[in-house]
């Protein structure tokens, strides 16, 4: 949907220079084209990379693997090169880079364990190509910094709007029938939302901290 919310804001002439999203807005083309097409920096917490080489803390994932992108020559951490870089669609229409080694440089290899953990076929790597790939690796090291924490944390007030809009003003639910009327009733609520919040501000009302469900609350006092 990033891509078709986009499209509607640009119509409007509405695009952000910066839009705040979670997880399920960010992938590595949808960080590209946000910025080439859009001029929007997309702000948001992109996927980690899960493969067991990147989750132990012994492994070698791809960032231990140096890229000579236009000689198409990958390097591994032991010094071996790949014989074969290919281009392909995955199974979900992505367009990827596959990069496999010589069967006789893996497994002779005395760092195998940490590379794959296949009986006898040597490394694959599936890579991105450029831009996405440099998108995502940018992305990655931008959520782990102090900076981008303190920045996304705009995004909490965001969400506690529509919490309340949903929980206390019943935004979700149409009390007339048709567009016309159903839009006033949005009018009418961010009305009444911001005559709430001016009053709970004069008042020095303090902001609601976020819910924990009772199963959640209960945890701490189990594992006592």
């Amino acid at each position: 949907m990033t891509q078709v919310i986009h499209q509607a804001l640009d119509s409007k002439d509405l695009l952000p220079s910066k839009h705040f999203v979670d997880t399920a807005y960010v992938d590595s083309e949808h960080l590209v084209t946000s910025q080439i097409d859009y001029n929007i920096d997309l702000i948001g917490p992109a996927r980690v990379d899960t493969c067991w080489q990147a989750q132990s803390n012994h492994g070698f994932d791809l960032k231990s693997f140096a890229i000579d992108w236009q000689a198409q020559k990958v390097t591994c951490p032991v010094g071996n090169t790949n014989v074969a870089w290919r281009p392909k669609t995955d199974e979900r229409g992505n367009q990827v880079i596959q990069v496999r080694f010589a069967a006789s440089d893996c497994k002779v290899c005395p760092l195998r364990s940490q590379c794959t953990r296949a009986k006898n076929a040597p490394r694959l790597l599936k890579l991105r190509p450029l831009l996405h790939h440099e998108a995502l690796q940018t992305a990655r090291k931008r959520q782990a910094t102090s900076e981008f924490k303190q920045q996304y944390q705009q995004r909490a007030g965001v969400e506690g709007l529509f919490s309340q809009a949903s929980l206390r003003f019943e935004l979700r639910r149409s009390r007339y029938i048709g567009r016309a009327k159903t839009h006033l009733q949005h009018i009418l609520i961010a009305v009444a939302m911001n005559l709430t919040r001016l009053v709970s501000w004069l008042q020095g009302v303090p902001k609601t901290k976020t819910r924990q469900s009772r199963f959640v609350a209960l945890a701490p006092t189990a594992c006592a």
